[in-house]
């Protein structure tokens, strides 16, 4: 199974993606959802974001 790309989601599908991956399973993709989430957030607002734990913003 190859890694998906989550430089291509928008917020909406991260976030999604967020809520259902199986973080016990994957935890470097949650950890890459999370800093895709963070470059977002950080470019509509121009604020640096620190996320932690799994469905925090």
């Amino acid at each position: 199974m190859s890694n998906p790309d989550f430089s291509d989601y928008s917020l909406d599908e991260l976030l999604d993606a967020q809520c259902h991956i199986d973080a016990e399973k994957f935890p470097d993709r949650v950890k890459q959802i999370q800093t895709a989430i963070a470059a977002i957030l950080r470019q509509k607002t121009g604020q640096q974001i620190l996320l932690s734990g799994t469905h925090s913003l």
